[in-house]
């Protein structure tokens, strides 16, 4: 009785939850984390009673309280959108977000993908942003002043909207404390532009990771200094 006394009066001890749990054991969590910072996460595979599970974390008490979130399509049931169309709402205490998309039956019907006004342009403490396979870059840019980390990852069988070069040097340019950077066939494909004026200055970048056409790769070399 003692050691369970303990724990209970240790909220951060309850305080990481995925969709694979029970909904009573969900429910318990919730409970004994008590206003403790809350990691989620959505577990690919699929379960009976998946909407239940979802319903359980996807409140909006719990995502005020929410800190990381790591979303896999897969895993938002048979109807994504009502979950992914939650993510509308500010975020106050969100740190970092992970997205893998994926494409439905075919290359044709991508799925729903994130909300335009993912959480209503305010997380101000976002500090890790990643997405994998999306159909399109992310350019949630008020939500990425203060990143550190941003990754935009798929695959050469994936479709991808490739985004422009003015669009990719807007993203750079509104995320100074960047770190870690990664763009893996997502870069554009369009003819690289003529050399900037002002070359975008990233003191802290320790990673960069590129992966696309070497002509693309080469034009974002140019006008980055690090």
């Amino acid at each position: 009785k003692r050691w369970r006394s303990e724990a209970l009066a240790c909220p951060s001890l309850w305080s990481r939850l995925a969709t694979s749990f029970k909904v009573g054991t969900l429910q318990k969590l919730v409970q004994w984390s008590q206003d403790a910072s809350l990691s989620i996460t959505t577990d690919r595979f699929r379960l009976r009673d998946t909407a239940r599970h979802l319903e359980a974390v996807f409140t909006p008490d719990i995502l005020d309280r929410t800190t990381e979130l790591l979303l896999k399509y897969g895993g938002l049931g048979s109807e994504p959108r009502l979950y992914l169309d939650q993510l509308t709402r500010p975020m106050p205490r969100l740190e970092t977000f992970t997205y893998r998309h994926e494409r439905l039956s075919s290359p044709a019907n991508p799925g729903v993908y994130l909300p335009d006004n993912l959480f209503s342009g305010f997380a101000p403490r976002l500090v890790h942003f990643s997405v994998y396979s999306p159909p399109s870059m992310p350019l949630f840019l008020p939500l990425f002043k203060n990143l550190r980390v941003f990754r935009a990852s798929t695959t050469k069988d994936r479709q991808f909207a490739s985004p422009p070069f003015v669009a990719i040097f807007e993203l750079l340019e509104c995320m100074p404390y960047l770190e870690i950077l990664h763009l893996e066939n997502t870069l554009p494909i369009d003819q690289p532009t003529a050399r900037r004026d002002t070359l975008i200055t990233r003191p802290n970048l320790m990673e960069l990771a590129l992966e696309g056409p070497i002509l693309s790769c080469a034009c974002l070399l140019r006008e980055l200094r690090i």
